[in-house]
């Protein structure tokens, strides 16, 4: 059954924002870190990676094999490896086939296409991150999440202010 994959999907996340709040309590004590502690926490991550990779085991579909991708995705991106995020985010959407394009598929094809227009800003690769923005856009209408469509806008705002462009075409938003 896909029963693990999708129980994994609800608890992750929660993980992540105790990571950080962990971090943040090694980081601010005064002094050098501390290099054990901060070893320790790595590892949790590299359990989540071994979690993320069972799920995809289990998963029996495209569409929870690109959810999952997209997390294995998050987890590289928050560690800080960029093009192995991006890597992860191109095999998501591989994952999607042409049938997975509607409802659920879609928005899964929208969510990818976010992750990888945000890690393009942030490696400074403004103008790849318009076009993933722009195409996230697209889909985010079709999916009528008016969300995704935002944070497109949003990401497509940051990207053309960093190239000291005035993004005319999405200003009546």
């Amino acid at each position: 059954t896909d029963e693990p994959a999708r129980i994994l999907e609800l608890i992750v996340p929660g993980g992540f924002e105790a990571y950080f709040a962990e971090l943040g309590e090694i980081l601010a004590r005064p002094g050098q870190p501390d290099f054990a502690a901060l070893g320790e926490l790595a590892a949790r991550y590299e359990e989540a990676g071994d979690a993320y990779r069972l799920a995809r085991e289990l998963a029996a579909d495209g569409l929870e094999q690109s959810r999952l991708m997209r997390k294995e995705g998050i987890l590289r991106e928050r560690l800080g490896s960029y093009p192995e995020a991006l890597e992860w985010y191109g095999r998501g959407l591989q994952a999607l086939d042409d049938s997975a394009a509607v409802g659920n598929g879609l928005q899964g094809r929208v969510e990818l296409e976010l992750a990888t227009a945000g890690v393009k800003y942030r490696q400074g690769q403004f103008d790849e991150g318009i076009q993933w923005s722009s195409q996230a856009a697209e889909h985010a209408e079709l999916a009528d999440d008016r969300a995704a469509l935002g944070h497109a806008y949003f990401l497509l705002h940051l990207n053309h202010i960093s190239l000291g462009e005035k993004d005319d075409e999405h200003a009546r938003m």
